[in-house]
């Protein structure tokens, strides 16, 4: 009988509301415009967007999703984690990236910090989630911005495989006999 629930770090005390939190930085701006960030945190019911490094937000953008999400600004990373860990959350650095590691191939270059979360980073399609825990997931706005990777306690990457394009072939265009 295999597990049904592969989690390899099952939760001893598992939360009866486990809730989901994203943190996300500003995108190098004081004021950080992150209405399709709101739009994506309402459709999964996230619990708060924490925006790290701006003073003030605009969810210009967000068509009524700021008016279901709580968002807060944080000065820096560390505020942001101290925050999320009182609150009991997993911390996950999120890697978007078009590279799989474990498809092989060479690593694009990323700045050393990054480069070496990459080496364990899961496939988030796997949910390598702990049951029962909140949990948080940390973005940067690039794949140079890799401060939110050191306070993370683990990376997930989200798998970018190439899909070939189609040729399409024109129908009709006149010019045939009838």
């Amino acid at each position: 009988n295999p597990n049904p629930n592969p989690n390899p770090n099952p939760n001893p005390n598992p939360n009866p509301n486990p809730r989901i939190f994203v943190a996300v930085s500003a995108f190098g701006r004081a004021r950080a415009n992150i209405g399709t960030v709101l739009r994506c945190a309402a459709a999964f019911d996230v619990a708060e967007v924490l925006v790290v490094g701006a003073v003030r937000v605009s969810s210009h953008g967000a068509h009524g999703a700021d008016r279901h999400v709580r968002t807060t600004c944080y000065p820096d990373w560390a505020a942001a984690r101290e925050y999320l860990v009182a609150e009991g959350c997993e911390l996950l650095a999120l890697v978007c990236h078009s590279w799989d590691p474990s498809g092989g191939g060479a690593a694009p270059a990323f700045p050393d910090a990054f480069a070496a979360s990459l080496r364990g980073a899961e496939d988030v399609t796997a949910r390598p989630f702990q049951a029962g825990r909140s949990i948080a997931v940390l973005m940067g706005y690039s794949a140079a911005d890799a401060e939110h990777v050191p306070i993370a306690e683990r990376c997930v990457y989200v798998p970018m495989k190439r899909r070939r394009r189609r040729r399409r072939r024109r129908r009709g265009g006149g010019g045939g006999s009838g």
